[in-house]
């Protein structure tokens, strides 16, 4: 079992989606089921069902019930839960998410990206990012360095941690030119590209990272899962 505790800042803390992490993989190893306590939203079903969770129970699907309304509860045929389906194209290729909470330059950027065709994202802070990277499949990551909740480094450090093979790009000011430079040379960030001026440049290294993505041959993982889900009693 893993402990609500876990559970509870898994989509946000990289030391707790690795502790979960860590725990199914050695639990399948030995052969046994994992189920998730404490779980109360979509953003933290999804995650665990990503990492191969067997079986979850919390808040989302039921508050504690009496026996016997348990029991009608499971006779009635009541629906656990209903999973919730992510806005945008059904598509196998990854979403694109910007991170800024400038929300004018934040469309800016949204819009130039969509002309060429991707399923742009957009976030205004670093926790609605965590939310949808934990709902959605995202290949590429592109942050504001400047962000209110936390450094543009520090959210592209827990990507790196979390979601290993998001392609993660920083976006933000000449000033920020040593703090990128640092961040690329120790591998929490891959490109840095100055707002106003790099735009053409962000979409072309874009247009690559997608087209490796395409002739990449398929990966390891197992389709997502979503855990079977328990009522507490």
């Amino acid at each position: 079992k893993i402990d609500r505790s876990f559970v509870r800042d898994i989509t946000v803390d990289p030391d707790d989606a690795a502790i979960a992490r860590t725990v199914i993989t050695l639990a399948h190893s030995l052969g046994l089921r994992v189920v998730a306590e404490g779980v109360e939203t979509e953003d933290q079903l999804t995650f665990l069902g990503d990492n191969h969770c067997d079986e979850a129970q919390g808040y989302l699907f039921s508050r504690p019930l009496q026996a016997d309304a348990c029991v009608k509860f499971l006779t009635d045929g009541y629906l656990l839960h209903r999973a919730r389906t992510p806005d945008g194209v059904a598509d196998s290729t990854p979403a694109l998410l910007v991170v800024d909470d400038d929300r004018d330059h934040l469309a800016l950027t949204a819009h130039l990206l969509r002309r060429d065709g991707h399923q742009v994202l957009g976030a205004v802070s670093t926790r609605e990012a965590f939310d949808l990277l934990a709902t959605h499949r995202v290949g590429i990551v592109v942050s504001d360095q400047n962000m209110p909740d936390m450094s543009g480094v520090e959210f592209l450090r827990r990507v790196k941690l979390m979601y290993p093979d998001a392609v993660r790009v920083m976006l933000s000011g000449v000033g920020d030119f040593e703090t990128a430079t640092a961040a690329i040379n120790e591998g929490e960030v891959h490109k840095f590209f100055v707002k106003g001026r790099d735009e053409e440049l962000l979409r072309s290294e874009i247009r690559k990272a997608y087209w490796r993505e395409r002739t990449a041959p398929p990966g390891p993982d197992a389709p997502h899962r979503t855990p079977t889900t328990h009522s507490s009693t």
